[in-house]
This record gives structure tokens, C-alpha cells and sequence, in this order.
């Protein structure tokens, strides 16, 4: 993936729109257009870092290479890192099924993804883990699309998460569900 895909995509899953990320970076509307299109194929590094702060991302996000695809031994490949999703997805889905569990076993193994708890955290430690859970529903997604049982360690924790984020029903109606069922016995 190129920088001007790399800062399109990072822009896009901020949620911001070309023009906001202009204005942040203080570069003109056009420059900021044409460097996300690829028609500026090497842009002054001055404004890659004005952009990357407009993103609230480190430079290096934007400008460092593709690593491998194959999985590191005992923990996640670099490219599994990242908040690139259209990386990510790309990566996971030219794995093996061995590295796709490999890679399952070490997500839920890692860092921890989104819990109810866990939102009103600060937003750069949110996002991490709102980040991290995308990974492990993709790698969900993977194993169904391919017909494969992901390993059931990844598939208690997945749903632990899952229960997680479920909200509690509210007071009432617990109690409205008691009052029903008092009345039919």
C-alpha cells in the first residue's frame, strides 16, 4: 500500500473528511487532494508529518513499508498491528489456515480487546482495543467464509467479548419480566 492510500484510509476510519484534515494540516484543499490521489507521489516529508498530526497518528504510519506476510513466531506479525483494516484483512485473508489460527490465538492472546467498561477510557487507549476487537471479528468473519472452526480458546474468548459489550437490561425491565411471570404462576 502507498502513502496516498495509507493517509486515505487512515483519514477515512477517523471519520474525517479531506477538507477537515486540510484545514487541521494547514495545507490547501487541492494539495491535500492530490497527494491522497496518488498524484503527488512523493509529497515533502514537512507535509507528511502536518497530515499525520492532523490524524493523530505517527508519521511513521504513513511512510514505512509493508513487513512480511507470514506470521512471527510466538506473537503477531507486524502488519497484524496495525489500524489499516483493508491491510489487515488483505494479510489475513492470503493465510494459511495454521497462520490464520496462529494469528487468532495470538489476538485474543494479546491485547485486550473492548469491553462496556472500557468506554470512557481515554480515546487513544479506546480506540487500541476498538481497533484490536475489529481484528478479532474479522478473523471470525475469515474462519466462517473459509468453513473452518477457529480454535475454541479464540471462540470462548470472542464470545466473552461479545457478552462484554452486550448491555445489562435496565432495572425495569428485569422487573417487569418478574412481575410477569409472578402473575402467571
Amino acid at each position: 500500500m502507498n502513502i496516498s492510500n495509507r493517509i486515505r484510509t487512515v483519514r477515512r476510519a477517523a471519520g474525517l473528511s479531506q477538507e477537515e484534515v486540510a484545514r487541521r494540516a494547514g495545507l490547501s484543499l487541492k494539495g491535500m487532494g492530490d497527494i491522497e490521489r496518488g498524484d503527488i507521489d512523493d509529497p515533502h516529508f514537512s507535509s507528511l508529518v502536518k497530515i499525520a498530526h492532523a490524524l493523530d497518528v505517527p508519521v511513521e504510519s504513513l511512510i514505512k513499508e509493508e513487513e512480511p506476510a507470514a506470521p512471527l513466531a510466538g506473537g503477531l506479525p507486524a502488519w497484524a498491528l496495525t489500524s489499516d483494516m483493508e491491510t489487515f484483512s488483505q494479510r489475513v485473508s492470503r493465510l494459511s489456515v495454521d497462520d490464520l489460527k496462529r494469528v487468532a490465538e495470538n489476538l485474543i492472546g494479546g491485547e485486550r480487546t473492548l469491553t462496556l467498561e472500557d468506554l470512557p477510557l481515554p480515546r487513544e487507549e479506546r480506540d487500541a482495543r476498538v481497533i484490536n476487537f475489529a481484528r478479532v471479528m474479522f478473523v471470525d468473519d475469515e474462519f466462517k467464509q473459509r468453513g473452518v472452526a477457529p480454535p475454541p480458546r479464540f471462540t470462548v474468548a470472542y464470545r466473552r467479548h461479545l457478552d462484554e459489550l452486550t448491555p445489562p437490561p435496565d432495572a425495569e425491565s428485569l422487573r417487569d419480566a418478574d412481575h410477569g411471570s409472578s402473575e402467571a404462576g
